[in-house]
């Protein structure tokens, strides 16, 4: 029997071996030609899931779909989708029979909105793709050089307490994201700006890989103290959360260079790229993607609004096939070569709509021109947890005064303007548990 350390180093290898192929089957080629690879791709799924794992022939055969009936890729349609609830409820027994749940690991994603999504996942399948996958997307988007130019990173991880206790919120980083200096997202604040900005300019950093967030806490902070753009910088490199037009725009202006965005979720079944335009571009080696609307028609109207439904390739251990993502893109065609799929822009998950009183779902563009010229708004949120309302979180200073809580309240209301709002001051707007900052909670079911 092999040890647990030599599968675990088998499993790397295949997963990096597979996402090479992959990455060889569509780079550069046109749509006939990557559209018979993911059918291909899909086929040997669906008949691996019909023999293999219980959940799903149970699913299929109580919907009136079995393998036979996929014969094209517009068959795929034939099949039911699964969602968040579908898997919560049933993701013990998505699992292969007779697979080594050793080599699995239970993992959780979400939760800000309602109960956390379990599932299980391959870690070390997942970072063997992800060896190959993530150097090939950032040389492929902004030519950084993964392992080679120093970052900077601002993506929630935390330091121990004890060089806390002394003033140093960072630590050297040799991961998986870069080499360079970790900075925990949790301590930047006013009291610790100047000794986050003394550790930054020494290690000159090529890149910054941040979340949205966390990257603009540090340029308002920059502003605000007139420092000056960072030299040899090329770029910020940001996932996990949503890029904000405001926030390219406020980037540019304090650190002179571009956002690049990338999109991706826990459960691996789907990854978007920037173009030169913002486009998000979703590659073929790493799923096969869907826009659908609410019936689950697809979606092909430029300007459109649609849901994600993915189907992620490589993975056998628990495949998400037809997996309603509660994420939404705004359409977009004339995708380049090696890409099918391209969206104008990503809206944000089914949680980052807000609903008037008339129950109409509007995007939440997060746009701060509400808060423009006001003096004092270190950071603000908005909540909505009922139909029509919105509620407005401020952390101010003391520069800030308190008459202008009706102008915000005005503008805002002049924005969403089919919605009541309400302006509370807080003694401090909090990050998520993994550091994220949210400018958006909406709780409706």
């Amino acid at each position: 029997m092999k040890s647990r350390y030599v599968t675990k180093i088998l499993d790397i290898c295949s997963g990096a071996l597979g996402q090479i192929q992959a990455l060889r089957a569509v780079c550069g080629k046109d749509t006939d030609e990557i559209e018979s690879y993911q059918f291909r791709e899909l086929k040997r799924l669906i008949d691996f899931a019909w023999e293999h794992i219980p959940f799903y022939r149970r699913y299929w055969e109580h919907h009136g779909f079995t393998p036979e009936q996929f014969q094209r890729l517009q068959d795929f349609s034939l099949i039911p989708c699964i969602d968040k609830e579908i898997v919560r409820a049933n993701y013990k027994d998505m699992v292969p029979r007779n697979y080594d749940r050793g080599r699995l690991e239970q993992v959780t994603s979400g939760g800000t909105t309602g109960l956390p999504l379990s599932f299980y996942i391959n870690q070390a399948i997942a970072h063997g793709r992800e060896l190959v996958h993530q150097p090939w997307t950032y040389w492929h988007v902004c030519r950084y050089k993964l392992g080679i130019d120093k970052v900077v990173i601002l993506r929630g991880s935390r330091v121990d307490e004890r060089l806390i206790q002394q003033g140093i919120y960072w630590k050297r980083s040799l991961g998986y994201r870069g080499r360079g200096l970790l900075l925990s997202s949790f301590h930047l604040t006013e009291a610790t700006y100047k000794s986050y900005m003394h550790e930054i300019r020494k290690e000159s950093p090529k890149f910054i890989v941040a979340y949205p967030s966390s990257l603009t806490i540090l340029c308002t902070m920059m502003k605000k103290h007139n420092e000056a753009p960072l030299i040899g910088l090329r770029g910020a490199i940001c996932s996990s959360e949503m890029v904000y037009e405001w926030q390219r725009q406020l980037v540019r202006e304090v650190l002179g260079v571009e956002i690049y965005s990338f999109y991706g979720h826990s459960e691996k079944t789907v990854s978007a790229i920037p173009d030169s335009q913002h486009r998000m571009l979703f590659e073929p080696s790493y799923g096969y993607v869907e826009f659908l609307d609410e019936k689950l028609n697809p979606v092909d109207t430029v300007g459109e609004i649609a849901q994600v439904v993915s189907t992620g390739f490589q993975n056998d251990y628990m495949p998400f096939i037809r997996y309603q993502t509660s994420d939404y893109v705004r359409v977009d065609n004339h995708p380049p070569l090696g890409f099918t799929h391209v969206a104008k822009e990503i809206i944000g998950r089914a949680q980052d709509f807000v609903y008037d009183k008339d129950g109409n779902r509007l995007p939440f563009t997060c746009s701060d021109e509400v808060f423009w010229n006001i003096d004092g708004i270190i950071a603000y949120q908005y909540l909505q947890r009922e139909v029509g309302r919105l509620l407005i979180h401020l952390e101010v200073d003391n520069s800030f005064i308190n008459e202008s809580i009706q102008n915000i309240q005005i503008e805002a209301e002049h924005m969403f303007y089919n919605c009541d709002v309400e302006v509370l001051i807080v003694d401090r707007i909090e990050r998520t548990s993994s550091g994220k900052f949210r400018y958006f909670v909406q709780t409706i079911k």
